[in-house]
């Protein structure tokens, strides 16, 4: 009997083929766990990548939410300080129009043409003043606040014309009178329909503001 026969007998071989095949397959399993922790640490390293990438856009996006915050808030406050001066403005430019579209006016004592003079200088200042605050700011109000404005405009400075326009020139008692009433329609009909839109967006502005 030779030895090949003698170890399949004792089944040595069995067990050397087994044993071959238990080494392989430790190998085979140290490769793939050694590829798999390989795999497993790029996938990591990827993954710290991507979330430090994604923290960063995280960051900055926070930064553009800030900044943009507080645009929106010095804008909003720059509007709000705008549409108190500009009404500030409005209702003394009201009241000064009032005052020289009016037929009947309380005697002061002060004589009368002298006053007629002082008082037509001092709204045409107001006026002025009104005018060139809303065209220097204008570009801080929304549209729809700035059309009523020009309208005001329009019809403040047409009724200031027609109200003063027999002080400015001579013309006879009828059509003074005709531009008075003129003036008088326009202060008392027209106008109060304007402000009230404006005071309505007004409001409106600032509750948005509020929110």
């Amino acid at each position: 009997m030779d030895i090949y026969n003698l170890l399949s007998e004792l089944g040595v071989f069995s067990i050397i083929i087994a044993g071959c095949a238990w080494l392989l397959r430790s190998i085979g399993n140290h490769l793939i766990d050694k590829k798999f922790e390989s795999y497993k640490s790029e996938l990591d390293n990827a993954s710290s990548a991507f979330q430090q990438k994604l923290d960063i856009e995280l960051e900055n996006y926070r930064k553009q939410l800030r900044i943009d915050y507080l645009k929106h808030s010095r804008i909003h406050e720059k509007r709000l300080e705008v549409m108190s001066e500009l009404y500030r403005l409005l209702i003394k430019l009201d009241k000064n129009i009032k005052n020289l579209t009016a037929f009947l006016r309380p005697s002061t004592g002060e004589d009368y043409e002298e006053r007629r003079k002082r008082e037509i200088i001092e709204t045409s200042e107001v006026y002025q003043t009104f005018k060139n605050y809303f065209d220097e700011k204008r570009i801080l109000l929304t549209v729809e606040t700035c059309e009523l404005i020009d309208d005001l405009n329009e019809k403040y400075s047409e009724s200031l014309r027609l109200s003063t326009f027999k002080d400015r020139w001579n013309i006879d008692t009828k059509t003074a009178l005709q531009m008075s009433d003129e003036a008088l329609e326009i202060y008392e009909r027209q106008i109060p329909k304007i402000k009230r839109k404006l005071e309505d967006e007004f409001r409106g502005q600032l509750g948005s503001l509020e929110s």
